[in-house]
């Protein structure tokens, strides 16, 4: 195979290309996920100027450039415990879910909400409804995407197959909770393709118990093989 050398690093030198080190100073001081969205932006910035180099750049690289970018707006955080934010209910399908403080969760699921007997429950990010509004300037609540469960400092797309805790309940995460057309109906144009493969998670129910607002959420890593 031939290798080509591009003569990147003269041209980035010509174009002055700013390296922004002050950017990376103060986002040391702030929050982790204040930190990632500094981070964020300092990668789009050197993909759209690699993009003005046109030809001299392999195209592959660029397009993993921005692919890396996209992800990086996905509104989720690195593995870590999370919290539960919130938890609300609903009897009927069509009714916004109202909030309690806590519940007792059985293997048939969350009593008194329109899904109990299905034996699962659904989860969602906060960061990825606040993502969504960065994105599209749509104020999507946790009330209106109708998941069961708004979580804040964990990955739920990661805990797909895996077994984890909510508060006192074990679950086992079964499918994607990806948007459908019902509940773009119900909510905005755009839900549906902008919240894809961010709309939360589903799981089953395999251990019961109760679940409480500001109760940690956390991979199981001691469950018996």
């Amino acid at each position: 195979m031939c290798s080509v050398e591009y003569p990147i690093r003269a041209h980035l030198e010509d174009d002055r290309i700013e390296h922004p080190t002050e950017h990376r100073e103060q986002a040391a001081g702030l929050p982790v996920d204040n930190r990632d969205r500094v981070a964020f932006g300092e990668l789009l910035h050197l993909a759209h100027h690699l993009r003005a180099l046109g030809a001299e750049v392999p195209q592959v690289a660029l397009d993993d450039l921005f692919e890396d970018a996209h992800d990086a707006r996905q509104g989720t955080l690195v593995a870590m415990a999370g919290q539960v934010q919130a938890i609300r209910i609903a009897p009927e399908r069509e009714q916004l879910p109202e909030p309690v403080d806590s519940i007792d969760v059985t293997r048939e699921g969350l009593p008194g909400d329109r899904y109990f007997g299905r034996g699962d429950i659904t989860l969602v990010e906060a960061e990825a409804l606040e993502a969504f509004r960065e994105d599209t300037g749509i104020e999507l609540s946790h009330a209106e995407i109708r998941r069961q469960v708004l979580t804040s400092g964990i990955r739920l797309n990661d805990l797909l197959g895996k077994r984890f805790r909510v508060g006192e309940v074990e679950a086992v995460g079964a499918e994607w909770c990806e948007p459908c057309q019902h509940i773009e109906s119900l909510t905005y144009p755009g839900v549906l393709k902008g919240m894809v493969h961010r709309a939360g998670l589903r799981a089953d129910i395999v251990q019961p118990g109760r679940i409480a607002v500001g109760d940690e959420v956390d991979e199981v890593t001691d469950a018996a093989a």
